[in-house]
C-alpha cells in the first residue's frame, strides 16, 4: 500500500522526466532542423554556382553540331512500335576555324534537353544534389566552320555507357576535337535514358532495353541482342558520315572527313560495343574499351586479323582542381599509333580487359593477335594476375 507522499513523489518525478525528455527532444529537433537548413543552403549555393569544364589541351578551337538522322531502310527493333524507323540524335565535335569575330559559345545542353533531364532526375537531385545545368559551360562554339589547317581530319566514334547520354562525355570529346579529331557521339531512343529530338519529341529508355536488367538464364541472349543493336547503330552512323563526306548541304563536312582513319571507343557497355564493332567491321582502325567487360563473339575470336588494336581499361581520372563531367579519362587515341597503324606494347604496362568471373580455376585471357596472355584467379578480391607468352 502506497502512502500519499509516495504517490505525489512519483507523479512529480514522472512529470520531471517527461519535461526533461521533451526539452531534450525539442533541442535535438531544433538543432537537426538548423543543420538541415544549413546543408540545403550550402547545396543550393553549390548548385547555383557557375561551372566551367576543363579547358581542352589541343591547339584547335572546338565546334559542335547537333542533328537527327533517320535510317529509312531499317526498322528500329527496340522501339515499342513495329513500324518505327531507326532514329538517332547525333552530336559532332570537330576542330573549328579560329579567328572568327565573336564566336557564339554553344550551351552545354540545349534548353529542351536540359528541361527533360532535370524533370527525369526529380526535384531533390536536380535542385540540390547536382549542378544547375544552365550554369555549366563548355568550350564548343556554334555554327563554326571546320579548321582549314588540314584538308581532312580522322573520325572517332564515341559510345556512352549503358543508358548514359553522350553529353556526359563532353570534356573528353572537346579535348579530342582540340587535337584534330572529328568526334561523333549519339543517343538512341528507347536505349538512352532521355533523348530529345530537335523537333521537340521526347523518348525515354524502356526496361526491355536496359542492359543492366539482363540476368538469369536469358542474360546472354538479352545482352547479345542489345549488343547487336549497338553495333548496328555505329555502322549506320559511319554510313551517314561517308555520305556526309561526299555531299553536305551546308558545305561544312564535305571532303573534310578522313574515312580511312576511323577509331571507335566507348565506356562500359559502350566499350564492349566498340570491341565487337571492330571485330565485325573493317572500317575500324583503332579502338578503346574504357572499363567495359567484353561480350559477344569478340571474347572467343579476338578483334580480328585485319586490325591489331589494343583494347585497354583506363581508370577514371579527374584533374586536381578541375571540374569535369564523366568524360575525363586518361585516354589518348594519338598514343595508339602514328598514322593509325596500331602496335602492341608490353602488356604489363597496358593491361588487357578484365572480366570478373566466379570460376575457381585459373583462366587465360589473350589479347587478339598478340603472343601475350594473362592468367587471372578471379575468386580473389581483387583478382591476381600473371603474364606469360602464349606457346603453340
Amino acid at each position: 500500500m502506497l502512502f500519499s507522499w509516495q504517490v505525489l513523489l512519483g507523479t512529480k518525478l514522472e512529470a520531471f522526466l517527461i519535461k526533461r525528455w521533451l526539452s531534450r527532444g525539442l533541442k535535438v529537433g531544433i538543432t537537426g532542423g538548423v543543420l538541415l537548413l544549413v546543408l540545403l543552403a550550402v547545396l543550393w549555393v553549390e548548385h547555383s554556382a557557375p561551372l566551367e569544364l576543363s579547358v581542352p589541351t589541343g591547339p584547335f578551337a572546338v565546334g559542335r553540331l547537333t542533328t537527327a538522322w533517320v535510317d529509312e531502310e531499317r526498322i528500329d527493333l527496340f522501339a515499342p512500335s513495329a513500324e518505327q524507323k531507326r532514329e538517332l540524335v547525333v552530336w559532332i565535335w570537330y576542330p573549328a576555324a579560329a579567328g572568327q569575330s565573336a564566336p557564339i559559345m554553344d550551351d552545354y545542353l540545349p534548353a529542351p534537353l536540359r528541361a527533360e533531364v532535370e524533370r527525369s532526375r526529380g526535384a531533390l537531385i536536380s535542385k540540390f544534389l547536382t549542378r544547375d545545368l544552365s550554369k555549366v559551360h563548355g568550350h564548343s562554339t556554334r555554327n563554326s566552320g571546320v579548321a582549314p589547317q588540314h584538308r581532312s581530319y580522322p573520325v572517332v566514334i564515341m559510345r556512352a555507357g549503358a543508358s548514359a547520354e553522350i553529353w556526359n562525355y563532353s570534356t573528353l570529346a572537346e579535348d579530342l576535337a582540340s587535337h584534330g579529331y572529328v568526334v561523333v557521339g549519339f543517343d538512341a531512343p528507347y536505349r538512352t535514358s532521355v533523348v530529345v529530338f530537335p523537333d521537340g519529341r521526347v523518348m525515354r529508355r524502356i526496361p526491355e532495353n536496359n542492359v543492366e536488367l539482363c540476368s538469369g538464364q536469358e542474360q546472354a541472349r538479352c545482352v547479345n541482342k542489345l549488343l547487336d543493336g549497338w553495333t548496328a547503330d555505329i555502322a549506320f552512323v559511319l554510313d551517314r558520315l561517308e555520305r556526309l563526306n561526299t555531299w553536305d548541304a551546308s558545305g561544312k563536312f564535305a571532303g573534310r572527313l578522313d574515312m580511312t582513319r576511323v577509331g571507335v571507343f566507348g565506356h562500359s557497355f559502350g566499350g564492349a560495343a566498340a570491341a565487337q564493332f571492330c571485330h565485325d567491321d573493317f572500317r575500324c582502325k583503332a579502338g578503346i574499351d574504357v572499363d567495359g567487360a567484353p561480350f559477344g563473339s569478340v571474347i572467343r575470336e579476338g578483334i580480328g586479323p585485319a586490325i591489331p588494336v589494343p583494347f585497354e581499361r583506363p581508370r577514371p581520372r579527374v584533374r586536381p582542381g578541375k571540374p569535369s563531367d564523366l568524360g575525363q579519362y586518361p585516354i589518348d587515341l594519338r598514343s595508339f599509333a602514328s598514322g593509325w597503324k596500331a602496335t602492341h606494347r608490353d602488356p604489363r604496362r597496358e593491361p588487357f580487359p578484365l572480366q570478373r568471373r566466379r570460376s575457381p580455376v585459373e583462366e587465360p585471357y589473350r589479347a587478339a593477335n598478340t603472343p601475350y596472355v594473362r592468367y587471372c584467379r578471379y575468386r580473389r578480391t581483387p583478382p591476381t594476375c600473371r603474364y606469360g607468352v602464349l606457346r603453340a
